[in-house]
């Protein structure tokens, strides 16, 4: 005796349903690739390899200054995390867009923030720190360490400061 399942305004049989139901149920995790190209080897993409062993070794270095210089390694690690949108690539750049003019600063509403590297400096506020030197990761990290041993870190990363204080309360 053969079992039917109505579903979606068709009637089909019980195995029918059963199998679409698991193919919808299971997550594909790849696509079945031609015989043979089942057994070549994956190919390794060595900047993914790279980038990822360079963010460790950041956030290494950031925890390990962070705890010798008494600052909280979750805000460093939560700051940077923000500030370089989650890549902790060195050479980052703002993706922001200035919401006000100050032709003395050499800002210009409408234009992207001009703050690059891990902990975003802002090259308006800080005219005597050079690109290089603001794309140097571990300059970066310890420039924001020091900073908030200084008790600066809500003035310069005002807005990441807010978001840290709205995901851990004091």
């Amino acid at each position: 005796m053969t079992r039917f399942v109505i579903g979606f305004m068709l009637i089909m049989p019980w195995s029918v349903a059963v199998a679409q139901y698991q193919a919808l149920a299971m997550p594909v995790l790849y696509e079945k690739a031609p015989q043979e190209a089942q057994n070549a080897p994956t190919p390794i993409v060595k900047e993914e390899v790279e980038e990822v062993d360079e963010k460790a070794k950041y956030q290494a270095y950031a925890r390990k200054q962070a705890k010798a210089n008494g600052v909280s390694e979750r805000w460093i690690i939560f700051a940077i995390d923000v500030e370089s949108g989650y890549s902790w690539n060195p050479k980052v750049k703002s993706t922001a867009r200035y919401t006000f003019s100050d032709p003395k600063r050499g800002i210009v509403k409408g234009e992207l923030e001009k703050s690059r590297g891990l902990c975003q400096i802002h090259e308006p506020d800080n005219p005597g720190i050079s690109k290089e030197t603001t794309e140097d990761p571990y300059w970066c990290i310890d420039f924001m360490i020091k900073e908030t041993k200084n008790g600066n870190y809500d003035f310069r990363w005002k807005n990441t400061y807010k978001k840290y204080r709205i995901k851990y309360p004091l």
